[in-house]
């Protein structure tokens, strides 16, 4: 669904790195993808409906989801 609606565009990021000298270099990090904004944001109504169809979790009959509500895990970035 994101590319047919041509959302999806390559995203390669580059990281600054200290190394052990105190110098910096970087590192450029490929094979990412991101959703184009601009694209997004030019949707209409209809496409925009479909794409979040899609993208939502749905059980083997097509219904949507919802046992993630009922997940009581917690997601911490403390260690970080």
């Amino acid at each position: 669904m994101l590319k047919q609606h041509q959302l999806i565009q390559p995203w390669s990021i580059e990281l600054k790195q200290d190394t052990l000298g105190g110098q910096s270099k970087n590192r450029k990090i490929e094979g990412l993808f991101r959703i184009d904004e601009l694209a997004f944001n030019k949707l209409d109504a209809q496409a925009l409906y479909r794409v979040q169809q899609a993208a939502l979790p749905k059980t083997e009959t097509g219904e949507i989801d919802m046992s993630f509500l009922a997940d009581d895990t917690m997601i911490s970035f403390e260690s970080l």
